[in-house]
């Protein structure tokens, strides 16, 4: 969302719902009074930072299977992880 791939030019392209969806939170993200279309530092850096922040989840989802004392307790979390934003999206949408 950060580059704009969410949005179709023409009648070519639709995109699925959830993507419309996900979208709708993030749009328009930049800095006054740049251009959304406009490529910017800033944008950049939210891009090395989605890559960090999406390294150390995979390494910490990792390391509570590893090191943690129940891989139920492991699971849980992380269906609640996906479930509660999804519903919560979906109430408020």
């Amino acid at each position: 969302m950060t580059f704009t791939l969410n949005h179709y030019k023409d009648n070519s392209y639709v995109p699925p719902k959830v993507i419309v969806l996900l979208s709708d939170i993030h749009q328009y993200q930049h800095v006054p009074p740049e251009s959304f279309d406009r490529f910017t530092p800033l944008k950049y850096f939210i891009l090395a930072a989605t890559i960090g922040l999406v390294a150390s989840s995979i390494l910490g989802v990792v390391m509570a299977f590893r090191f943690g004392r129940s891989r139920a307790s492991v699971v849980s979390c992380l269906v609640a992880g996906v479930v509660v934003p999804i519903a919560i999206l979906l109430i408020y949408h």
